[in-house]
């Protein structure tokens, strides 16, 4: 008699861990399901459907893409600059692409001829290094052959304006006749610190670097469950009308893009040329428009402010990624080679 309430308490628990089992397989099936149809979305970002791009772009972005200057096999520390590319050949990749990245011994994605007092000099971000992109299909590289004029590429990824003037101090400038200047909205957070420690460029340690470059690639690594979790929170603040935003600031990035440009030494008798690259759909950019009205404040300065950006379609970028694809780089350099006068 007594065994009886025993072996009915038993039958209960065996029912319960039975129900919690099949519970914690079925939840593991719906999640391991959902990872990999999210994972076969990401590989295959034509698929996506057009609902979900926004919040896939956003999550790729912060959650997935590598950052160049992040990995240790495609750049180095520098006490002035905080990095640059590492001298070399990297192979930097993420899921839209896999490109070579070949880098001179002043850590710029170019060939060691081009550092050869060139006849035009590319300063920029991301962008203009050619994010994505062989390093034959940039619009540096598309436009030296169309031009047949010596090109150095000094782009390198998240550099501000401040950081891609300073570059100049390092390179042969006697055959210089043009800078062409490549802007993003992201250069005036470090234009504007900048300006505000008195015209000074604050670098942090190399011990920092290390550290932060870990963290960042920490940060990027799978979990299973990662995609879900996370996709599931850009997808819910898209549904609230909660996604980030570019909140227009064109009048603060031109006063501060301007007072590097007045700032920082710069060769004399040299036109340059400045053009804005942004994520697509900021459309409401009137950066260029803004400093076209104040170029009267550069005297002295041989300035021509054009507007690239209305050029590019969508079709112009990758789908998850936000920078230019071949095509947009295309459009770029015959934009450009238009601009530029030769006698």
């Amino acid at each position: 008699m007594i065994f009886r309430p025993l072996l009915s308490m038993l039958a209960k628990s065996k029912k319960h861990i039975i129900f919690i089992l099949y519970n914690v397989i079925l939840v593991y099936l719906v999640l391991f399901i959902s990872e990999k149809s999210i994972d076969y979305l990401l590989k295959n970002p034509k698929k996506i459907p057009a609902s979900l791009v926004r919040p896939a772009r956003a999550y790729y972005v912060q959650h997935i893409r590598s950052t160049i200057q992040m990995e240790p096999e495609c750049a180095i520390y520098d006490k002035e600059l905080f990095y640059t590319l590492k001298p070399g050949i990297c192979n930097f990749r993420n899921l839209e692409f896999s490109t070579k990245i070949e880098v001179n011994i002043q850590g710029l994605r170019d060939d060691e001829e081009s550092l050869d007092n060139p006849e035009i000099i590319l300063l920029g971000d991301s962008f203009a290094m050619g994010w994505g992109v062989d390093q034959d299909s940039t619009f540096e590289k598309i436009m030296e052959r169309s031009l047949d004029k010596k090109i150095l590429n000094t782009g390198i990824s998240s550099y501000g304006t401040v950081r891609s003037l300073k570059l100049l101090q390092r390179l042969q400038l006697k055959n210089l006749k043009t800078i062409i200047l490549q802007y993003h909205d992201s250069d005036l957070v470090e234009n504007m610190e900048f300006a505000n420690t008195n015209d000074s460029l604050i670098i942090s340690s190399e011990e920092l670097y290390i550290k932060t470059s870990a963290s960042v690639r920490k940060k990027k690594q799978y979990f299973f469950g990662k995609h879900t979790a996370l996709l599931s929170k850009f997808i819910i603040k898209k549904l609230l009308g909660r996604l980030e935003e570019r909140k227009a600031t064109d009048s603060l990035d031109v006063e501060y893009f301007i007072h590097a440009l007045k700032t920082l030494p710069i060769p004399n008798d040299v036109e340059i040329i400045v053009f804005e690259l942004s994520s697509y759909g900021n459309d409401s950019s009137k950066f260029i428009e803004i400093l076209n009205s104040r170029l009267g404040d550069l005297e002295g300065i041989n300035v021509k402010a054009v507007n690239i950006q209305q050029k590019l379609t969508e079709g112009d970028y990758f789908i998850l990624d936000d920078h230019i694809n071949a095509q947009g780089h295309k459009k770029v350099a015959a934009e450009l080679v238009k601009t530029l006068e030769f006698p």
